[in-house]
């Protein structure tokens, strides 16, 4: 399988998933990911302890009064 397959195939994958919580989404993602983003959330909690967190689209968003990241 060539690299642009393996990586339509992965995104093919992702598509698919819908999930219900940041949680479920945490426990999909591979290891190597996982430690990134694991050490994103954790800086943006630390800079913002009263920060907002939202799943949308697949996707940890993080707000305060606006939108301000997400990973």
């Amino acid at each position: 399988m060539s690299e642009q397959q393996a990586g339509l195939k992965a995104k093919k994958r992702m598509q698919n998933v819908k999930f219900q919580t940041v949680e479920q989404l945490l426990d999909f993602l591979p290891e190597d990911e996982l430690k990134i983003i694991e050490v994103l959330r954790r800086i943006v909690c630390e800079c913002i302890p009263d920060v907002q967190k939202k799943l949308s689209f697949n996707v940890p968003f993080y707000k305060r009064k606006t939108m301000i990241c997400f990973i």
